[in-house]
């Protein structure tokens, strides 16, 4: 079970903490092995991934990684679990690093 965390900045107009989120989502499913689980701090994350043409929708500009999250997560048999953010090590490690 290798922990793998990788901190990237970003400056982008408009890029949103959600933005971000689904960006990392599909750094992660690309990175995962067939029939990993990845575990995120957000439900909305996974509600866009797991039904990414859903009425509740985000941004237009985001259904294209949406969509493409969704079909590696189908493709290598990926489970993606929601963990609270106190459980969450990157997100702690990048709290840490914020100080």
């Amino acid at each position: 079970n290798d922990n793998l965390i990788i901190r990237q900045e970003i400056k982008k107009v408009g890029f949103t903490n959600n933005a971000a989120e689904l960006d990392g989502c599909f750094d992660a499913l690309n990175r995962a092995q067939n029939g990993d689980t990845i575990f995120v701090d957000s439900k909305v994350i996974i509600s866009w991934v797991k039904n990414p043409l859903k009425k509740k929708r985000a941004r237009q500009d985001l259904d294209l990684i949406k969509l493409r999250c969704r079909k590696l997560m189908i493709t290598k048999n990926i489970n993606i679990e929601w963990i609270p953010r106190n459980l969450n090590l990157a997100g702690l490690y990048n709290e840490k690093l914020n100080k």
